[in-house]
C-alpha cells in the first residue's frame, strides 16, 4: 500500500525516513486532493471561513463527504445532525474537513 501510495505521489516520506515505513510518511497536497470528487473539491474550497457549504453543493457530495467524516449536517443552533432536516439544516464542514482544507503544503511536499 505504501508503495502505492509513494509511486502515485500521494505521501511524502519524513527525512530520513524508513522508506518501508508508514509512520515516516505523511499525505501531501496531492494525496489531499485525490481524496476528493472535483464537486467536493469545489465544495470544500468555497466552503466559508466558519466551514459552511455552499448550499449549491450536490447532496450525494455532501453525503460522501458526511460518510467518510469530512461534513456534517448542523441545525440553527449548530448542533450536529444526522440529515439535512428537509432543508432546515446545513452542511459544514467537520474539522477534519476544514483541515483537508487548510493544510499548507511544507517543505517536504513534493504534491
Amino acid at each position: 500500500m505504501l508503495a502505492s501510495l509513494t509511486a502515485a505521489r500521494w505521501v511524502t516520506a519524513a527525512p530520513g525516513a524508513d522508506p518501508q515505513d508508514a509512520t515516516g510518511h505523511h499525505i501531501n497536497s496531492a494525496g489531499r486532493r485525490a481524496l476528493f470528487t472535483d464537486t467536493q473539491w469545489k465544495a470544500l474550497q468555497e466552503a466559508t471561513a466558519e466551514g459552511r457549504l455552499p448550499a449549491s453543493t450536490p447532496w450525494p457530495a455532501v453525503q460522501a463527504m458526511q460518510g467518510a467524516g469530512f461534513a456534517e449536517y448542523r441545525d440553527a443552533e449548530g448542533q450536529a445532525q444526522p440529515h439535512d432536516g428537509g432543508g432546515r439544516n446545513s452542511a459544514y464542514l467537520t474539522a477534519l474537513g476544514l483541515r483537508a482544507r487548510t493544510a499548507p503544503p511544507d517543505a517536504t511536499d513534493n504534491g
